[in-house]
């Protein structure tokens, strides 16, 4: 506080720090000036650097802000590029699922074709097998017959050959005709 009395002219400066817990550290303080004739003093404030440090503030947080929510963007972004990458990532293994399965299934016809086809062709061996069997059979038994007709042709001839002339024909039993007759006298 200054004054001069003689010339009616009285000068206050007044200075204004806020402190405590509430004020945030750095704050700066007010500054006021009341000057002239004591009946009609004329003011004047000195806030240049509280507007400064509040501009500042806000625009720091403003700025914080928007570091923040460019963060939250740029959380969102790659949370959002993993689901696409998942998403991606299941489509293809349910991809390859099915093509697996159409594999597997194709493989199973295949295997099955080839077993139809080995069970047919071992069917027609077995058939050709038997059938083969049945003629070496019947030709086996012809020719026993065959055999068989002649060795009774040759016993016959033999028989005939041997016998004396006065047995009569009739009276001989060939083998294999079941007949028992008795000579005629």
């Amino acid at each position: 506080l200054t004054s001069d009395l003689a010339a009616a002219r009285t000068r206050i400066d007044i200075s204004i720090q806020p402190e405590g817990k509430s004020v945030a550290q750095g704050t700066p303080g007010l500054s006021m000036r009341l000057s002239g004739h004591p009946q009609a003093l004329d003011r004047s404030y000195d806030a240049g650097a509280l507007k400064t440090w509040v501009t500042t503030n806000v625009l720091q947080r403003g700025m914080d802000q928007l570091e923040e929510l460019q963060r939250e963007e740029q959380r969102l972004i790659e949370e959002e590029r993993k689901f696409r990458e998942e998403q991606e990532q299941r489509e293809a293994a349910r991809r390859q699922r099915i093509i697996e399965q159409r594999q597997a299934a194709e493989s199973a016809r295949r295997r099955a074709a080839e077993e139809q086809q080995r069970l047919r062709s071992a069917e027609d061996a077995r058939r050709r097998i038997e059938a083969e069997a049945e003629r070496r059979r019947t030709e086996e038994d012809a020719r026993r017959r065959l055999e068989e007709e002649e060795a009774q042709q040759k016993l016959e001839d033999l028989i005939r050959q041997n016998l004396p002339s006065e047995i009569p024909a009739d009276a001989i039993i060939s083998p294999g005709s079941g007949a028992t007759q008795a000579p005629a006298n």
